[in-house]
């Protein structure tokens, strides 16, 4: 009978034990697999642990060799798996690190671009991808993927140009295309941002985002400020929401000012808090709940994740009719405005309109070499290979305008030592060209 009931508390202990874990550290690495519901935790400089959704240790690695420092690792670092293998992302986009039988390694030969804050960092098809993010006073949705051949990052982008803001975003996959919801838009030199309605979806296929909805005003509010978003959960000062786009709702509970962190897999629940402890002093705690039984303790609201207010347009029969009526008569336009109304010109190519747009702007029509970062730094790109895209796009406005409209070579450009400082070259746009440029553009 005593062995009976020492089995029972030892396996009572144990269970209470699984489900709750205090940290050593108040600032631990955690990364949570949202294919398996694993949780990742590095705790200290020594070991990095996994933990099942339930709280059972799975695994147990000590760290034997490291690359860098573990604070380094803490504070400029994002976790994320590729190939089954932990790996770290640098905030910013850059360097790649990977954790492999107890070595934690540099793989990339990349450099710290800080271009990509607060991105998403995600693995798809055996690839990692940086999405979105802030950098250089801009939001982006740049999606760029690391070549593990070359070691390098690449845009996968169809186009450059920026048309939207993602930063701090949530996600869900459907096929090849990449759903993501909450992003923080704004201006954050000044910290004025909001939660955007906008759900974006971007086409691995194509290349190309577009917009599929709109998020729920009201759950859009609740979102504001989130100081953490996950795949599918965000926690803020007020409040904590877990989504469920394919199911179109989302369950929100108050904040009770401990929670920093939350993680969904199926049925379960794990929770990192920050408490105080009878020495009143605080630590980091990871709680293993049942997720309906902790989201009605916590007397969770439902809302509707889409906001009704979108129609996305419908492949009707009368749809298509409509379509094609409308397509008729813009063709028809077209065909009468090519017929009677020729124009005198070629159409401007896009880099050589973009180039003469930010010389035409310019004081004096005056540029020097970095005033063309903005058309050719897309990628971040080395410093001599800035250098050769600027210098190949003043050779291709030159040839165009040589070829195309008959100009002189002299009769494009000239160059002049700067008024400031002697060493800097400067551009001086042709009168020629400014005339011709009224034109046509």
């Amino acid at each position: 009978m005593r062995f009976a009931i020492s089995i029972f508390f030892s396996c009572s202990a144990f269970i209470l034990l699984a489900q709750r874990l205090e940290f050593k550290t108040l600032d631990p690495i955690l990364y949570f697999n949202n294919e398996n519901g694993q949780l990742t935790v590095i705790d200290d400089t020594n070991w990095v642990r996994t933990y099942s959704v339930q709280g059972a240790l799975l695994s147990s690695q000590k760290v034997l060799n490291k690359v860098i420092n573990m604070q380094e690792l803490k504070q400029e670092f994002i976790p994320v798996m590729l190939h089954k293998k932990l790996h770290f992302v640098e905030r910013g986009c850059g360097r790649v690190l990977r954790f492999d039988n107890g070595t934690l390694e540099r793989i990339d030969h990349s450099f710290s671009h800080r271009n990509q804050y607060d991105a998403l960092i995600v693995s798809f098809h055996d690839t990692l991808y940086c999405i979105g993010g802030y950098g250089f006073f801009t939001v982006k949705d740049h999606v760029t993927y690391f070549d593990e051949g070359l070691g390098q990052w690449f845009l996968k982008n169809k186009s450059p140009q920026i048309g939207h803001q993602i930063s701090k975003p949530m996600y869900e996959w459907n096929g090849n295309n990449l759903l993501v919801f909450g992003s923080e838009i704004g201006d954050h030199s000044n910290g004025r941002m909001e939660s955007s309605t906008s759900l974006m979806e971007f086409s691995f296929n194509t290349g190309l985002w577009r917009k599929v909805g709109e998020l729920n005003a009201e759950v859009s509010r609740r979102a504001k400020n989130a100081w953490f978003f996950s795949k599918n959960t965000s926690v803020g000062s007020q409040y904590v929401a877990l989504y469920s786009p394919n199911e179109n709702i989302v369950q929100v509970f108050a904040q009770d000012k401990t929670i920093r962190q939350v993680y969904t897999f199926k049925d379960f629940l794990v929770v990192n808090k920050l408490v105080m402890t009878s020495y009143k002093m605080y630590r980091h705690v990871l709680e293993f709940h049942g997720k309906n039984e902790y989201l009605k303790s916590k007397g969770a609201r439902v809302l509707p994740f889409r906001d009704k207010g979108f129609s996305s347009p419908s492949f009707s029969f009368n749809f298509w009719i409509m379509l094609l009526v409308s397509l008729v008569v813009v063709g028809i336009f077209f065909v009468r405005k090519k017929l009677f109304f020729r124009p005198r010109q070629r159409i401007l190519p896009e880099e050589i309109h973009d180039l003469l747009a930010i010389w035409m702007s310019a004081e004096n029509k005056s540029i020097e070499l970095s005033d063309l970062n903005p058309l050719v730094a897309y990628d971040n790109p080395e410093l001599e290979t800035l250098k050769k895209r600027r210098e190949g796009l003043l050779k291709r406005l030159k040839s165009y305008l040589i070829e195309n409209h008959r100009f002189e070579e002299d009769e494009v450009y000239s160059t002049e030592p700067s008024p400031k400082d002697k060493r800097i070259k400067l551009f001086m746009l042709h009168p020629k060209v400014v005339k011709w440029y009224n034109k046509v553009k």
